[in-house]
């Protein structure tokens, strides 16, 4: 609604009235129209890190998307807390957001128009940022002629994959018995272990003989944390 504000002519020191400015010199358009709600906001797939699409994340500035009216400034919000702003761009808004801490966050979106009237707020999505991966280790790594038997530790928790990796690698330097460098070039052997529910695993594996070998335990969660154990050895394969 634009209404029309009529002004009266100014006197100037000398009692000289001043022109009067017309109606259309002030008119003022009145905006009371609220922006529709936006719909839930998006986790961006650059940040959808580990399971696409399952909403857990260990990126802890995750970037989200969504629409809203063209030209309203779009904030997130974390419960009541802004954590972000945008104006939406040919209808579109992209958001980076920081300072979420580990757990669940109830995301949700709200538009503001140049008038300052603000949407309803939109529907929320549901964020999990995970940054601690599962623990996995090797707590015995033996030789007993060419077999190598191994026993170790897993993630066996909601989000955890439940499979551990195992490399085996040959030791290097003029003895053999420095460790190489993880992932080595030429593993003498990679295979997987499920870790069942008490969170133990073990293994045995038949390799060349008079060798001096050395063994690394990796597994990766939901999130897409990836854990890494201790390089356990040297052992030694008998000749």
């Amino acid at each position: 609604m634009t209404a029309k504000v009529l002004s009266r002519a100014a006197l100037d020191e000398a009692d000289n009235p001043s022109t009067a400015s017309t109606s259309t010199d002030n008119a003022v358009t009145l905006d009371t129209a609220v922006p529709t709600a936006p719909p839930a906001p998006m986790l961006a797939s650059t940040s959808d890190s580990g399971t696409s699409g399952d909403g857990i994340t260990n990126d802890a500035m995750p970037t989200f998307t969504g629409t809203a009216e063209d030209g309203t400034v779009v904030r997130l919000y974390d419960g009541t807390e802004e954590i972000g702003s945008a104006v939406a761009t040919d209808g579109t808004y992209t958001i980076t957001v920081t300072g979420l801490s580990e757990g669940t966050h109830q995301i949700k979106a709200r538009a503001t128009d140049a008038a300052g009237n603000r949407s309803p707020a939109s529907p929320p999505t549901t964020v999990t940022i995970d940054r601690t991966g599962p623990l996995v280790s090797i707590t015995s790594f033996t030789a007993s002629g060419r077999r190598l038997d191994l026993q170790g530790t897993g993630g066996h928790q909601p989000g955890d994959d439940t499979t551990v990796t195992i490399v085996i690698c040959a030791g290097t330097g003029p003895s053999g018995q420095t460790p190489p460098t993880f992932p080595c070039a030429n593993p003498a052997d990679t295979f997987q272990r499920g870790v069942p529910a008490d969170g133990t695993w073990a293994a045995s594996r038949q390799l060349a003989a008079n060798t001096y070998y050395f063994a690394r335990a990796e597994q990766t969660d939901t999130a897409g944390n990836v854990v890494a154990s201790h390089i356990a050895g040297p052992v030694h394969t008998a000749g």
